[in-house]
């Protein structure tokens, strides 16, 4: 999963990012810089102690942070060229909002407001979309007057899908609030679209605000804070996040709220060689989840041997669950659930 984070100038987007990755970036840099995260999840460890394993393998998140485009962001133009190749191919997108004050460091409209910043993002990324639908509609009009009879139906047809798709841009409404049809949809799914990609709001706030509620879809960082205690050794760390009232890592409220905007889920392979975590789509398959581990898997996929994590935990061995009837022979169209832990059967 690749996470691309966007933020206006002086926003702190680059500290949001080097908080939750622990990778330091050249703020003279142009480029983009990536980082993974590991995803903390206490059911792994659980499993750890039970196998005792070589290896331990959790699952990861990639983060890209973006340059700002001094040609766009910031600026109401439409995202271009290098920029736009990258944010096309992220599975989803966070935009950092500040909500900090800083007097040496002052804000690109010279006031906070988190409402504003919020919407200058939301349409630059329209922007760039509508100058995509723009472009296609216009080819469409031009193949349409040297088009034969029987192409010319499917085009007039796509023609006013698009049309209606760029007059709700032009309103505001980012793709993924428009409720397309099966066929729209399909069509705007090939130019990946920005506004269609799911998005999470990070406020990066002042020390003063921890206690910032958050919400579905928007959560509040401080990651000046969040990246000196990144530094700390761990057991330091969770004493000056309790003197703080700080719940939760900045790292891992942001992990959480991405699986659940993205609908993913985890499910364990296990054994004394590796115990691995893997991340998939919700609603995904036996044989979808097969293939996530190697096509070969997916290919000559026979069963799946499946146990529920709670049961694997109290049963503490595999030979204990088989024989309480706890481990299950699942076909192809089993559709995996979160904590399931599989064990992949195939013809090689």
């Amino acid at each position: 999963m690749e996470i691309g984070l966007i933020g206006l100038p002086q926003s702190g987007k680059t500290t949001v990012f080097e908080a939750i990755t622990h990778t330091l970036k050249d703020k003279s840099s142009k480029n983009t810089n990536i980082g993974i995260s590991r995803v903390e999840d206490p059911r792994i460890d659980e499993l750890v102690a039970l196998f005792d394993p070589k290896k331990i393998s959790k699952a990861e998140v990639t983060f890209v942070d973006i340059p700002t485009s001094p040609e766009s962001l910031g600026k109401s133009q439409s995202i271009s060229g290098e920029y736009l190749n990258i944010l096309q191919r992220m599975d989803a997108l966070v935009e950092v909002i500040r909500y900090f004050d800083n007097p040496s460091v002052p804000h690109i409209f010279e006031t906070i407001d988190i409402k504003r910043d919020s919407k200058t993002l939301k349409e630059e990324l329209i922007f760039s979309d509508l100058t995509i639908i723009d472009k296609r509609i216009e080819r469409l009009n031009s193949e349409l007057k040297g088009a034969r009879n029987d192409k010319k139906e499917s085009i007039i047809k796509e023609i006013g899908q698009l049309t209606n798709v760029k007059e709700n841009l032009e309103n505001n409404i980012p793709i993924k609030d428009q409720n397309l049809d099966k066929d729209t949809a399909e069509i705007v799914w090939n130019f990946q679209l920005l506004s269609a990609k799911p998005l999470l709001s990070v406020l990066n706030i002042d020390e003063d605000k921890i206690n910032h509620k958050d919400s579905r879809d928007t959560i509040s960082i401080c990651a000046q804070l969040e990246k000196e205690l990144a530094e700390m050794p761990e057991e330091d760390q969770l004493m000056f996040r309790e003197s703080l009232g700080i719940e939760e890592s900045g790292k891992n409220k942001l992990i959480d709220k991405s699986y659940a905007l993205l609908n993913l889920i985890s499910f364990f392979t296990v054994g004394p060689d590796e115990v691995k975590a893997w991340t998939i789509t919700q609603g995904m398959s036996a044989l979808e989840a097969a293939g996530q581990i190697h096509s070969d898997i997916q290919k000559g996929f026979i069963k799946a041997e499946v146990i529920g994590y709670q049961n694997m935990i109290e049963s503490k061995k595999m030979a204990e669950a088989k024989k309480l009837g706890l481990l299950r022979l699942e076909g192809k169209e089993y559709l995996m659930n979160d904590g399931d832990i599989a064990h992949f059967m195939f013809n090689k």
